[in-house]
């Protein structure tokens, strides 16, 4: 069998015919994902699979793998030779979505927003590290710094001055950090919400939510999108009580 390599993977020959394809990205220093796998010639099924993933480990001795499926019809025959390889679910996430074009927003009275430059970085630090608290992906014994870099190092950026506190009597109740898509600028999504812990159970989650999409559409964006852990119920809770829409459901794989 010979390898070639494309710009997005590589692809597996048998002579002159292709018997399989891996397409995938290394996405930093660590990790490598693979989105697809297919095999065209069942008799070579599990020789190609092997040959494809070899191809990553070798290539990227040093990065983590991680494969990406749909809990969709297209994805049936990926997800059995991820299975006959040794890939098992580590997790999965629900996708959500919906037009904001014709969302009519009422703000809440009881709840004041303040910009999160306002209250500086170490404050923005343990509002963080408070509504991580419960949170499916993420690790509360992971120091903020390193579980949020990309959030505290944008924080001051012209375009994170839209990013909110919430505050009920003066006290914290969460944060909504809008953010755009920067390949598709009509579609919005929230870099981190969160409510933290003695505010929850108290519709503020839906509430905070809904400021966000607001927001979004402030940003000239017309349709939102966004996900959470297949587990996290309260926040699928929120997604549909804002009109928000099942769009799909997407399993991370590892080997680890």
């Amino acid at each position: 069998m010979k390898l070639v390599e494309t710009n997005k993977g590589v692809s597996v020959f048998n002579g002159n015919s292709c018997v399989g394809k891996l397409r995938g990205e290394s996405v930093s220093d660590g990790l490598y994902i693979i989105f697809k796998i297919e095999v065209f010639d069942n008799l070579l099924k599990d020789e190609t699979g092997k040959e494809l993933v070899t191809w990553v480990r070798t290539s990227y001795p040093k990065k983590r793998i991680l494969c990406l499926s749909w809990d969709k019809k297209e994805d049936i025959e990926y997800e059995a030779i991820l299975k006959s390889l040794g890939f098992k679910i580590d997790f999965e996430k629900a996708y959500y979505s919906r037009e904001l074009e014709n969302m009519e927003y009422i703000e809440e009275p009881r709840l004041l927003y303040r910009p999160v430059q306002d209250v500086g970085r170490d404050i923005f630090s343990q509002i963080l590290d408070e509504v991580r608290i419960g949170d499916h992906a993420e690790t509360k014994s992971i120091p903020i710094e390193e579980n949020f870099p990309l959030l505290l190092e944008s924080m001051n950026e012209s375009w994170a001055g839209i990013w909110k506190v919430a505050y009920f009597e003066n006290e914290i109740v969460g944060i909504v950090l809008p953010d755009i898509f920067p390949e598709k600028p009509h579609m919005g999504s929230l870099a981190y919400f969160g409510v933290v812990p003695k505010f929850r159970n108290k519709n503020f989650g839906t509430i905070l939510h809904r400021k966000g999409l607001s927001l979004i559409k402030e940003l000239k964006a017309n349709e939102y999108l966004d996900s959470t852990h297949i587990k996290n119920l309260s926040m699928i809770k929120i997604f549909e009580a804002n009109g928000c829409k099942l769009k799909g459901i997407r399993r991370h794989w590892t080997n680890e």
